[in-house]
């Protein structure tokens, strides 16, 4: 029987990666896309297929800030049987003086990094536990291991999450529904571009092999790549009375 994948943020980099290598695994993946954009999923449906050929890819328009996530994943539970897993890998790096300074702003990025990713999950394991079977991967961050000044609204999200997704795992175990919180840390993508880059910096391409073989594995918590773990054990260690007066932390 095919396998449906479900993924949002279908045309991110991650999620390209992840489709091809997935698909070269194993060719009963038929691959469900999700964005907002429906130039930019129909273009990387031409991608996906030119390249691989005989792969199966439906896309599906969805915006976080005006849909409603649980209608439209009940839509899609209906009209595909067989959802295997549920890939969320959308969001956005928001600009933290705008968040201080712009309530609409700031109003705009809880959105679509926290409350309609709530409602995404809790929809997922609604489905998935009468299923009796399931996967949601959550790409989050190691940003949310610390606050730090220049980026505390984008860590504080990732660090609600991963609290939410821990209860929601904890919940779901005895449905046969896996959640895997991914810790990325610092990834070559268009939403960091502008950022400098050094040897901290890993490439999509070795991300998204890491996180299908967690994935596979059928893992709880994992660091991309897998140094961040021993990295965020001694930020975390820092005393805050130190920690606070250090600005390139």
């Amino acid at each position: 029987m095919k396998k449906n994948i479900l993924i949002f943020g279908g045309y991110s980099t991650i999620a390209i990666n992840i489709v091809k290598y997935l698909y070269k695994y194993n060719k009963s993946y038929n691959f469900i896309l999700i964005g907002s954009s429906i130039e930019k999923l129909n273009l990387t449906k031409q991608k996906l297929v030119d390249e691989l050929k005989d792969i199966k890819i439906i896309y599906n328009n969805f915006n976080a800030l005006n849909d409603d996530p649980k209608k439209f994943i009940s839509n899609i539970f209906l009209n595909y049987e067989n959802i295997y897993s549920a890939i969320i890998c959308f969001g956005t790096l928001p600009n933290q003086k705008n968040s201080e300074n712009n309530t609409n702003y700031l109003l705009d990025q809880i959105k679509i990094n926290f409350t309609c990713k709530i409602q995404i999950f809790l929809s997922l394991a609604e489905n998935f536990k009468k299923q009796r079977f399931g996967q949601i991967v959550y790409l989050g961050s190691v940003a949310g291991d610390r606050g730090r000044k220049s980026n505390y609204l984008y860590g504080s999200m990732k660090a609600s999450l991963f609290i939410f997704l821990q209860g929601l795992r904890n919940k779901l175990s005895k449905y046969n529904v896996n959640i895997l919180y991914i810790k990325l840390g610092f990834v070559k993508t268009n939403m960091t571009i502008d950022f400098k880059k050094n040897f901290l910096w890993s490439d999509p391409d070795y991300v998204s092999k890491k996180i299908i073989k967690a994935m596979l594995k059928r893992k709880d918590i994992v660091f991309i790549p897998f140094w961040w773990r021993y990295i965020m054990l001694m930020i975390k260690m820092v005393p805050e009375k130190i920690f606070k007066y250090q600005n390139k932390i």
